[in-house]
């Protein structure tokens, strides 16, 4: 067995606007290798970024809240809006017999035509909540390295 120690840099943001508090762990490996771990409110998002510019703080702040959204999460940036669904089935006449229009297979090919594949892009979309709340953790997270740096 190999045991390896690494020095880990801790911070914790606290009064934060509409956020409770962030913990931030910064990992550097090597130079331009470094990994960040966020936790906020139970929830964890982390990333390993094998070449990078400078450290794991000095990449962080320099890119963009999607790029970083999406390589700490799977999330996706937009999600089905069923209200919306729902509001284009009553102006079309046409009813959804479930509380659930995904499980209603013969609902969703009156709506939007016998090819699933085809749904795509003519179902309605709206912004993910989840999405946003981890973009405004991620540029709480840049302001709080700008201001340690």
């Amino acid at each position: 067995m190999k045991i390896e120690q690494s020095t880990v840099t801790k911070l914790y943001l606290t009064d934060l606007d509409r956020l409770d508090p962030v913990t931030v762990y910064l990992e550097d490996f090597l130079p331009g290798q470094g990994k960040i771990t966020i936790e906020c409110f139970g929830e964890s998002w982390s990333s390993y970024w094998p070449a990078m510019g400078g450290t794991i703080a000095q990449f962080f702040v320099s890119c963009d809240e999607h790029y970083l959204a999406k390589n700490l999460s799977r999330i996706d940036a937009e999600i089905y809006d069923l209200d919306a669904i729902r509001d284009a089935a009553n102006e079309n006449h046409i009813e959804c017999v479930r509380d659930d229009p995904w499980n209603d297979l013969e609902f969703l090919t009156e709506m939007y035509g016998p090819d699933p594949a085809d749904w795509h892009d003519s179902l309605p979309k709206m912004k993910n909540p989840g999405y946003e709340y981890l973009c405004r953790i991620i540029k709480t997270v840049q302001q709080g390295l700008n201001k340690a740096a």
